[in-house]
C-alpha cells in the first residue's frame, strides 16, 4: 500500500498550477481509457480547472476532484499515489 507523502493540502489550484491539473487529468484518462475507443490522447474537453479541488504536497499535485452540489463528478489520482487514500481524503474534504 502506498503512503501519503508528508503533508497534503486540499484546496483550489493556483493559477500557475492549472496546466499541471490538466496534465494530471490527461495522463490518468489516457492511462485508463486510451485504446478503448481511441488512441491517446483521449479528448478531455475544455474544463475550468480552477473549479477543481486538488490534493497537493510541496512537490506536486497528487489528485483532483470536481464536485457539483453534493456530488463528486470526477476524481483522478496520479498513479504513483493510488492506494494511499488521496482520493478518499480529497473527496471527503470537498464534500464537508
Amino acid at each position: 500500500m502506498n503512503q501519503i507523502p508528508g503533508e497534503v493540502e486540499i484546496r483550489r489550484p493556483k493559477v500557475d498550477e492549472l496546466l499541471e491539473v490538466r496534465a494530471l487529468v490527461q495522463s490518468v484518462v489516457d492511462e485508463i481509457y486510451g485504446g478503448l475507443w481511441t488512441d491517446p490522447p483521449v479528448p478531455i474537453g475544455d474544463q475550468d480547472w480552477s473549479l477543481a479541488w486538488i490534493a497537493a504536497s510541496r512537490e506536486r499535485i497528487m489528485g483532483m476532484v470536481f464536485t457539483q452540489n453534493e456530488w463528486i463528478d470526477d476524481l483522478w489520482v496520479h498513479r504513483r499515489f493510488r492506494g494511499a487514500g488521496i482520493g478518499r481524503l480529497t473527496g471527503h474534504s470537498t464534500l464537508l
